[in-house]
């Protein structure tokens, strides 16, 4: 699944390495939606910070979650229609704080959820809620949508104004005072957004 923010999420389905085939409009994708970021997690789709369009407007939802429905291994969602009682796709606004969502990633049994002020993390937990949201830290968010990578024990985060290792319940600089004054000193405060 690739995902560039401003149009339909795309998928490469069936993978075929030996005859490669161009990108198609991901199945099942709501008409009029659009999602910054995109990622997997289980056996669901989860998109975030949304956008819907319907009768030509346009409404953003920056600090929103979609999930689809559960999906079947190598297959994609068969609906995100969140009314549907019967099914498992939903929606959730994480509304506590201000920031919007960056991206998110999972980690062992939990996806964590980077805002530009905060992280969240939701495990699944079924039926009638399908997930639990719970915060992990309000005083950092990630720096950018590709400031996140995994290590063994959890993620690093290259935050707003330090370099963490969050390990899904906290965070802990791995920094000393002088390094992150040193980083953040030589970081393009107008280009910050393209760190990774």
């Amino acid at each position: 699944i690739l995902n560039n923010g401003s149009d339909v999420p795309q998928m490469w389905s069936p993978v075929n390495f030996s005859s490669p085939q161009l990108l198609q409009d991901l199945s099942n994708w709501p008409t009029g939606l659009q999602c910054k970021a995109i990622s997997g997690f289980k056996q669901f789709m989860i998109a975030m910070d949304v956008s819907k369009t319907s009768g030509g407007t346009t409404t953003d939802y920056p600090r929103m979650i979609k999930w689809s429905d559960q999906a079947g291994f190598n297959s994609v969602p068969a609906s995100w229609d969140e009314t549907v009682a019967s099914g498992d796709a939903g929606e959730y606004e994480l509304s506590d704080s201000q920031g919007n969502i960056l991206m998110g990633k999972q980690l062992r049994d939990s996806f964590l959820i980077y805002k530009t002020d905060s992280i969240w993390g939701m495990n699944y937990i079924g039926s009638p809620y399908i997930f639990r949201f719970y915060e992990v830290s309000k005083q950092y968010g990630a720096l950018s949508r590709h400031s996140v990578v995994e290590v063994e024990g959890g993620h690093v985060v290259l935050a707003n104004g330090d370099l963490l290792l969050c390990d899904g319940q906290s965070v802990k600089s791995l920094m000393t005072q002088r390094m992150r004054r040193y980083l953040f000193d030589s970081i393009d405060p107008d280009n910050y957004g393209n760190s990774f």
